[in-house]
């Protein structure tokens, strides 16, 4: 699985196919990145996983944060 599917499964409304693409991420370290957090918080939010979305987007703040990147 890719990072890929993961936003077009998300792109076409299927939050469980995101998250399934997510969890199943050959690489451990894209599960991390910006790009996938982005994807579980919108895909955990549409499935109303509402906990988990704010899980990612915290997670998702403080790593811009640590970057110095205050604007995102």
């Amino acid at each position: 699985m890719t990072i890929e599917q993961a936003q077009d499964a998300l792109a076409a409304g299927d939050f469980v196919g995101a998250l399934a693409a997510l969890d199943a991420l050959d690489d451990d370290s894209v599960g991390s990145t910006a790009a996938s957090l982005e994807v579980r918080a919108r895909a955990s939010y549409g499935n109303g996983s509402y906990e988990d979305a704010v899980s990612a987007w915290e997670q998702l703040h403080a790593m811009h944060r640590a970057a110095g990147d205050r604007d995102a």
